[in-house]
């Protein structure tokens, strides 16, 4: 689940009578910062003496460090990401982070995205491609880590890892450039989001759609 929080340390800036708040979001090619756009926009609008905008960040990481440090108001990410750094676990070992949930925004799901003509018989195949593992301080970071590494046992260092934000990317899809890229995105981004973003990619499909085929014992090519 995405979801918003907010900082312990402060309650927002206020100067005569207008309370400034900041959201911390992501890059301007993904979910995040035109959600957080949204929500600045809408509060900004309807409750009085609100003055919200939406800042730039590296992603969910950057969002809760910044929140925990009062260097934003609120913030955006993972739930499972915000629990870590509430607790002091994962990327915040042994520095639990000031921070308190507000609302769920919407599920998240990891997604894996890959050429249909790249041959993709098992998650082996994974070694020695060019992979897109998500920007530093991003949730698709966090969670391709977790997922691959933890879940199905594979190592980085089988790969040859990039870390391009979500519109790279796509531009590197598009271009041949990487073989396989992540993103932990909304769950509706699989038909709408990711696969409209890949435009003329009608080639690509979803990896683990190939590996669901797979499964069942059919062909991996649809």
């Amino acid at each position: 689940m995405g979801l918003v929080f907010l900082s312990m340390l402060i309650s927002g800036v206020t100067h005569a009578e207008i309370t400034y708040l900041s959201i911390g979001t992501a890059g301007t090619s993904g979910v995040y910062y035109p959600y957080g756009l949204g929500l600045a926009q809408l509060w900004t609008k309807t409750v009085p003496g609100i003055q919200a905008a939406a800042e730039i960040t590296g992603g969910a990481v950057e969002n809760i460090k910044f929140c925990h440090k009062g260097e934003t108001t609120l913030g955006i990410a993972p739930n499972d990401l915000a629990h870590m750094g509430y607790y002091g676990s994962g990327p915040f070992q042994e520095n639990p982070q000031n921070i308190r949930g507000m609302f769920v925004m919407y599920p998240n799901v990891l997604h894996g995205v890959v050429p249909k003509k790249l041959g993709v018989h098992s998650i082996e195949d994974f070694r020695g491609r060019k992979v897109s593992l998500g920007a530093p301080g991003s949730g698709t970071a966090l969670m391709t880590r977790l997922v691959l590494q933890r879940g199905l046992g594979l190592r980085f260092s089988e790969f040859r890892v990039v870390r391009f934000h979500f519109k790279q990317t796509i531009a590197s899809l598009n271009k041949g450039k990487i073989e396989i890229s992540f993103f932990f995105n909304v769950m509706r981004s699989r038909r709408r989001g990711i696969e409209d973003s890949l435009g003329a990619l009608c080639g690509f499909e979803s990896l683990f759609a190939v590996l669901q085929r797979l499964n069942r014992g059919e062909s991996a090519v649809g």
